[in-house]
């Protein structure tokens, strides 16, 4: 029989919780808790990527404001010398809410995940802070979360403040990492008995959203096709290949060019440009173009109307940048659409 089945006495997700601190915790696993906070699918913290002295706690008070709204036992806290991060873990249960009093003095209701953020914010600690939620299911967050979440990572100039991640990826990292480690097996094995160790959740389909979306892309590609042939116009970039969708961290569809030496361009090597449609708001669709690079000649690009340097992130490094954006109108003719990227990208100049 599985020892951690054997010796299982608490709720399901706490124990889980519990094994999986106990594991990353301790001093011989150093290299897979840095690792375990650097990796993409799962905490994605690049400030872990070299840090010494990370430590990792279930089941933790931290030190807390005055404002005992904020008052929160935090499933998972991460700390290392230039990062926090927050972990609520999830097995069978659903969010629950909680009836506090508001800044107003009205009852409002908020979600663990937003009394962890509040709890977050109010340590006003010089740390890059970090949300994170794991799930066994494709638990939906909120949109008044996730809007309030999106809206705190751009003040801070953190674009991955908020990310979710499943007990599945959890299983798969320790089972690629393990090095005849037999407690990491026995949990391996645990978590397989738990369902724990592949895909869950269902897809909610609807036939009429789904055509409309695709309607939508087809639609958009016309219009970006357009732009591409007009391209010739334009001797700082060359457009080619075919528009893709991109469904990571960046939800765009559109060209994403890198320039240099591959692009009749002035721009220094490391240069990247996506001309396209960005889906990242919850509740709009913007046209977007984006020039960023590490090493910027921020005087060859004028007109824009927003100016962005040392704003954006690439793999954890600093980059300048410059973005021009507008939000796309509910039924919006292709036309319109299409006169706007061409004016935007005549506004360019490198001389």
């Amino acid at each position: 029989m599985n020892i951690f089945e054997r010796l299982q006495s608490n709720r399901l997700e706490d124990y889980c919780t519990d094994i999986l601190v106990d594991i990353l915790g301790k001093d011989e696993n150093y290299d897979l808790l840095r690792e375990f906070c650097f990796n993409e699918k799962l905490l994605k913290i690049s400030e872990a990527k070299d840090d010494k002295s990370i430590i990792i706690k279930s089941q933790f008070c931290p030190i807390e404001p005055k404002d005992v709204q904020t008052k929160s036992r935090i499933d998972i806290q991460i700390t290392g010398e230039n990062f926090i991060c927050f972990i609520e873990m999830k097995v069978e249960s659903s969010q629950g809410k909680e009836a506090t009093i508001g800044e107003t003095g009205e009852k409002e209701e908020k979600s663990q995940l937003k009394k962890y953020h509040d709890c977050l914010i109010n340590l006003k600690t010089s740390k890059k802070e970090y949300l994170r939620f794991c799930t066994k299911y494709n638990e939906k967050v909120s949109t008044e979360d996730i809007k309030v979440f999106k809206e705190f990572g751009n003040k801070v100039k953190n674009d991955f403040y908020f990310k979710d991640f499943r007990w599945y990826e959890i299983h798969d990292f320790l089972k690629k990492e393990k090095v005849n480690d037999s407690l990491i097996g026995e949990f391996l094995e645990f978590l397989e008995l738990k369902n724990m160790s592949y895909l869950t959740g269902r897809i909610h389909y609807d036939e009429k959203v789904s055509f409309q979306f695709f309607e939508m892309l087809s639609n958009l590609k016309i219009v970006l096709e357009r732009v591409k042939q007009e391209n010739v116009e334009f001797d700082y970039i060359s457009i080619v290949g075919t528009p893709q969708l991109r469904l990571d961290d960046h939800k765009r569809y559109g060209f994403s060019i890198p320039l240099g030496d591959r692009n009749k361009t002035k721009f220094p090597y490391s240069t990247n440009a996506f001309i396209g449609f960005d889906f990242g708001e919850i509740d709009k669709i913007s046209q977007l173009i984006w020039f960023w690079s590490k090493d910027y000649d921020e005087s060859k690009l004028k007109g824009w109307q927003f100016k962005i340097k040392g704003e954006n992130r690439v793999n954890g490094e600093e980059v300048a940048g410059l973005r021009v954006q507008k939000e796309f109108k509910k039924d919006m003719p292709l036309q319109e659409i299409y006169d706007w990227f061409i004016s935007e990208l005549q506004n360019i100049d490198t001389n």
